[in-house]
Formats: C-alpha cells, structure tokens, sequence
C-alpha cells in the first residue's frame, strides 16, 4: 500500500503503485523524482554479474549469476538486436517478470526497441 496517503502526490503513487505493482513511496521521495533503474542495476539486483572480458563489449552483452552452489550459470545475453536467456548447457529457461523488465530496459538503453518501431 503506497505510504504518503497524506502528501500531495497521492493520485500519481496511485498510478505508480497500480501499473509497477509495488509500493509506489519510493517514488515520492524529493518531491516526486521516480528513481529509474539502468538494466545493469536490475540484473545486479537479481544476482547476476555483467561479463567484462575481452569477449564482450557494448555490443555483446553477458550477464550470469551462478545457481545451484555452482553446478549451473544462469545467463542472459545480448548480440545483434537479438536476447537469450539460458543455463551453462543452453537449456531454455522460463521467464519472470524480473528478468522480462531488464530485458526490456537492455533493449531500450542499446536502442533496438526504436530500430524495430516499439515505443
């Protein structure tokens, strides 16, 4: 439930809180400035680690995180307009919310949404 009930924003964490489903306080501090997250901050916040090796740059993107006390990795990764999200043994994984919002993010931030024509 959105906790500045009595601050002038009330109607827009309405808004937030409906379309975000979370608490929308956290959008109300300083006078209502949203705190937006870089697609590097929500996979680092699901526990995944952005792959920095010569093998990868701004263009090819990997983030992993490791699973199951190190028998399997979990990775996402970004090349040529294109996204998969997958084990070390390139096993097809189901999706959340989560993972489907940094995607998103990843994708607009590399401009491919607006290369395609999604706004």
């Amino acid at each position: 439930m959105c906790e500045c009930q009595e601050c002038i924003h009330e109607r827009i964490c309405a808004i937030w809180q409906s379309q975000e489903c979370q608490n929308a306080s956290c959008y109300v501090d300083d006078c209502f400035e949203p705190k937006l997250k870089t697609a590097d901050e929500m996979f680092r916040e699901m526990g995944f680690i952005r792959n920095t090796s010569i093998c990868y740059n701004d263009t090819h993107i990997l983030y992993e995180k490791d699973v199951m006390n190190g028998t399997d990795i979990e990775s996402v990764e970004f090349k040529d307009g294109k996204w998969l999200f997958t084990t070390t043994f390139r096993t097809p994984m189901l999706t959340s919310g989560p993972i489907t919002r940094a995607v998103y993010k990843k994708m607009q931030e590399l401009g491919w949404l607006d290369e395609m024509g999604v706004e």
